[in-house]
């Protein structure tokens, strides 16, 4: 039996939507810079990282590194399906899991 993320995904790719529309155009515009700014995030958390020996074992440290970045794809993922005319409808349940399957 399929997932309730998985229907929904396959489902919301193959709907499409128009992404001309302002609000869309912004919303793309808005994950590109999000995408960006969590991996410039990432990027200074593991130069800080690496330069301070007193972080050396904090693995709080590493967890807030791999967060950015897995927010940086996160984002870039739904930038990348909006370029494509897509955007998960609000109030989407599993919002991770759903943009992760219409991603593969």
């Amino acid at each position: 039996m399929l997932s309730g993320a998985v229907v929904l995904a396959a489902l919301w790719y193959l709907e499409g939507r128009d992404q001309r529309e302002p609000s869309k155009l912004a919303f793309v515009e808005h994950c590109a810079k999000k995408a960006k700014e969590s991996l410039k995030l990432a990027e200074y958390l593991l130069q800080k990282l690496e330069q301070t020996k007193e972080l050396e074992d904090n693995d709080t440290t590493n967890m807030w590194i791999i967060a950015q970045s897995y927010y940086s794809m996160f984002f870039e993922v739904e930038y990348l399906l909006g370029l494509d005319g897509r955007k998960l409808p609000e109030g989407t349940k599993d919002t991770h899991k759903t943009i992760y399957l219409a991603f593969l």
